[in-house]
């Protein structure tokens, strides 16, 4: 939306960033894919190393549900570890009322 804006309206890179508040190496970059790939290559995820899930031979799915899962475990971990926490101070308060 920003680079059509962009194009469309003829705004240079500061006019873009002051409207959009977005720094100068991103609209950089977004402008660069925009003009090598086409708009819709803006649409795909670009974190991470794309080179790793490139050998592994996985299908998109297979991506995305690794990434799903990933993130469900990140969250199980955050909540043990809360758990844990409470659990020690609990355990730490009845120390002292002995």
């Amino acid at each position: 939306m920003v680079i059509d804006d962009m194009r469309k309206n003829h705004l240079g890179f500061r006019e873009a960033e002051r409207k959009y508040e977005i720094d100068h190496h991103t609209l950089a970059l977004w402008e660069r894919i925009y003009l090598e790939q086409g708009r819709e290559a803006l649409l795909y995820e670009r974190r991470g190393n794309p080179k790793t899930l490139r050998k592994t031979g996985l299908t998109l799915q297979q991506k995305k549900d690794l990434l799903s899962e990933n993130q469900q475990l990140r969250m199980e971990n955050e909540f043990l570890k809360k758990l844990n926490a409470l659990a020690l101070q609990e355990k730490r308060q009845n120390k002292k009322c002995k």
